[in-house]
């Protein structure tokens, strides 16, 4: 009679404990688990909304940067024609050289001036003094000529010069738009490597949450039998109570 009691009050205790136990810690361990996972999926989009905003911006960078090179690819490759066709023409005008020294040469020389007596006191004949005014007339012409010749020189070893400025600055900008591409493509290999260091912790996130869900599942188990060991503690002591009455 008193087993027959106490294993009823033992069964009844034990599972009203076990039932209000597990269905507490199912409650608190279903809520926490929801909050986690929604601040874990927060988290996510927010992650991945910084990680495509970066990859925007990155290849936006990238592709002015492409830009800019093929502009100063296409004004290096025509200040280079320029400065060939400058170097030509001064090759041509450098050929033409020794004519002109020719010429300097003949304008050193003194011109007899026309006389109408020859130094042995006779007369210089009529074809002789126009010989000699068509060779000045010449020798100014020619005069001219080299004038206007060594200033265009001037002028085109002036723009050559200029030329030749461009060009070093255009390429100081090119060394610096490879060093610019230089450092983007340092931080693409970081951020490649943070983004694998993102899914790894990712996968250890996962993995601490299934550790966290192994070790609730065992807290609850711990308070289940902690309620049995209450409940069959208070059976034993309850026939002890009613065997000594």
């Amino acid at each position: 009679m008193f087993s027959g009691a106490a294993n009823g009050l033992s069964s009844g205790v034990h599972s009203s404990g076990t039932n209000t136990t597990a269905t507490t810690g199912g409650r608190l361990l279903s809520l926490h688990v929801h909050y986690e996972d929604a601040g874990a999926r927060v988290r996510d989009v927010e992650l991945e909304r910084e990680t495509t905003e970066l990859e925007k911006r990155y290849r936006a960078t990238v592709l002015r940067s492409k830009k800019r090179e093929e502009a100063f690819q296409v004004q290096i490759s025509g200040l280079e024609r320029e400065n060939d066709k400058q170097a030509k023409l001064l090759e041509v005008l450098d050929l033409r050289s020794p004519t002109l020294r020719k010429h300097r040469l003949e304008e050193s020389l003194p011109i007899p001036e026309t006389s109408s007596r020859s130094p042995e006191g006779g007369r210089y004949s009529k074809g002789k003094d126009l010989n000699i005014s068509l060779l000045r007339d010449e020798l100014i012409q020619v005069r001219a000529e080299l004038e206007v010749s060594e200033f265009r020189l001037e002028l085109e070893r002036n723009k050559k010069e200029e030329m030749t400025e461009e060009l070093i600055a255009l390429q100081h900008q090119k060394a610096v738009s490879d060093d610019t591409k230089f450092k983007l493509e340092n931080d693409k290999q970081k951020f490649q490597a943070e983004k694998s260091e993102l899914r790894e912790l990712r996968g250890l996130r996962r993995t601490f949450e299934v550790e966290r869900l192994e070790l609730v599942e065992l807290w609850c188990q711990m308070k289940e039998f902690e309620a049995m060991k209450y409940a069959t503690r208070t059976c034993v002591i309850n026939w002890h109570v009613k065997k000594d009455s």
